[in-house]
């Protein structure tokens, strides 16, 4: 074989590695997950820092793929709460609380409340996102 063949072979080898790898890539994502900050209650004020903490983990969505409205997704992530907490001595500590459901085919079924603490909101609500990941894969055969 020549130098020009074997070139081309390593190629071919490589395009057809690189689409195994991004199927089974995609193939692996947990489902799609509708992510939104929790509605106020009546005659309340939204808090609009709950929307910065959807923004964060729509950006990094993990193992999963982000549904564009809520009739489309697997699960409904629904963040609650958003709390700094006085540590003596340090800055104060973030923790960011959400709500996870599942589509049963015709509304949510409520799954699990998270809440995470971290030092930045961002950690905070990516650890929250890791705790509804390691959830979804231990019941996700149970559904």
């Amino acid at each position: 074989m020549t130098k020009q063949k074997e070139r081309f072979v390593v190629l071919v080898a490589l395009g057809v590695f690189v689409l195994f790898v991004a199927s089974t890539a995609h193939a692996a994502k947990l489902g799609k997950i509708f992510i939104t900050a929790a509605k106020p209650e009546a005659g309340g004020f939204a808090d609009p820092s709950l929307e910065d903490t959807v923004r964060d983990l729509k950006r990094a969505p993990g193992d999963f793929e982000i549904a564009a409205n809520e009739t489309d997704a697997d699960y409904l992530l629904v963040v609650v709460t958003r709390e700094e907490l006085p540590v003596s001595g340090k800055p104060n500590a973030k923790r960011v609380t959400v709500t996870l459901s599942t589509s049963d085919g015709s509304g949510w079924k409520p799954a699990i409340k998270i809440s995470k603490i971290d030092g930045f909101w961002e950690d905070a609500a990516r650890n929250a996102l890791g705790g509804v990941q390691k959830w979804v894969k231990q019941n996700q055969q149970r559904r």
